[in-house]
């Protein structure tokens, strides 16, 4: 596609590597109903593990800064989220209603995670270099 060709190597790798952690991650949670999903459910492990991995994968091959590495992998995870949120809440208004907390519990677990990861991945990639 041309609008695909005409963007630059780092817009590329965000916005796949940006869409492959958003569908890795959100598909645990979107399988899931509200009545089972739960902060300590292995779903939800399984979708922060999928985004940290994401965010390892971006340190070992990918361009971009490393704070944007960290970026796309938060932003990713956090749309998913939103979406799991959307759905659950369409059901039932009621659902979600503490999400900010949610939210912020799971950005201090993929954050400090992320920041793990990357710096591993960078170190990594570096040396192989």
């Amino acid at each position: 596609m041309k609008i695909i060709d005409d963007l630059q190597p780092k817009t590329k790798t965000f916005l796949f590597g940006g869409f492959m952690i958003f569908l890795a991650s959100g598909i645990p949670w979107w399988v899931i109903d509200y009545e089972t999903y739960s902060l300590s459910h292995i779903n939800s492990y399984v979708s922060i593990g999928s985004c940290l991995f994401g965010a390892l994968i971006m340190g070992l091959f990918s361009d971009l800064r490393f704070i944007e590495k960290i970026g796309t992998a938060l932003v990713a995870h956090m749309a998913a989220f939103f979406v799991k949120l959307v759905i659950d809440t369409q059901e039932d208004p009621t659902n979600h209603n503490l999400f900010p907390f949610e939210m912020a519990y799971y950005l201090f677990f993929d954050g400090i995670g992320a920041v793990i990861l990357v710096s591993i991945g960078s170190l990594v990639r570096k040396w192989i270099r």
